[in-house]
This record gives structure tokens, C-alpha cells and sequence, in this order.
């Protein structure tokens, strides 16, 4: 059972989560949907940027755990590292086809989870 400080972990990453799913339902939603198609790399940095700034939401509630949690701060780190490292790296390079496809993999299929939702169902199983 996950202790109250690695909830407060989790519930940051969904909310993370969520935000980055919504801003690429924007995202397509102007480059698809008619809308002013200069809005699509504008909400696709925003989903970079997210990831970039998980590190620094995580940093406090991350030293919080304790015991047997602490075993998985440095995978959590790695992780959120991971992801904030390839987003920046598309940012830099303004590379939208980067941004569009952050935490996903060549192959997946449709509806499968991306690394984020992945990391959060096994923080959950813990």
C-alpha cells in the first residue's frame, strides 16, 4: 500500500498527465480541426515544457518519501529525467514531429499508454 507522500507523487504526476494528454487534444485540434494552425507548435512546447518542468514539481514531494519508497525516488528520477531530457532536446531544435511524439515509441498502437501513464500504473502497483 502506497504511503500518503508517494500518493501526493502520483496524484502530481496524473495531474501532469492529464495536462499533457489535453494539450495534445488542442494541439490536434488546430492542426485538424480548422482552427488557426499557428496554435499547433505553441501547445506542443507547452507539452514539452511541461515535461521540462516536472523535475522541479516532483523535487520536494520526491525527498518526502521514505523506507521501502526510496528505493524507487531514483527510478522516479530517472524517468521524469528521461522525458524533461528528450523535450528539451526538441525544443532546442524546434523539431514539432519530436514534440508530437514525447513519450511514445515507434509501433504503439493506438490507445496504448504513453511512458507517462505507464510510470504512474506502476507507481499505483506498489
Amino acid at each position: 500500500m502506497a504511503t500518503s507522500e508517494l500518493m501526493i507523487v502520483i496524484g502530481l504526476l496524473k495531474d501532469a498527465s492529464d495536462k499533457f494528454n489535453r494539450l495534445k487534444r488542442e494541439a490536434s485540434n488546430a492542426l485538424y480541426g480548422g482552427e488557426d494552425s499557428s496554435v499547433y507548435p505553441k501547445k506542443l512546447a507547452e507539452r514539452g515544457q511541461l515535461l521540462i518542468d516536472l523535475r522541479s514539481s516532483l523535487a520536494i514531494p520526491l525527498s518526502a518519501l521514505k523506507g521501502d519508497e526510496l528505493e524507487i525516488v531514483g527510478m522516479i528520477e530517472r524517468e521524469i529525467s528521461l522525458f524533461a531530457g528528450n523535450a528539451k532536446e526538441s525544443l532546442e531544435e524546434n523539431n514539432n514531429f519530436g514534440l508530437a511524439t514525447l513519450l511514445t515509441h515507434r509501433g504503439r498502437e493506438p490507445g496504448e499508454k504513453n511512458d507517462l501513464e505507464k510510470l504512474i500504473e506502476y507507481l499505483e502497483s506498489k
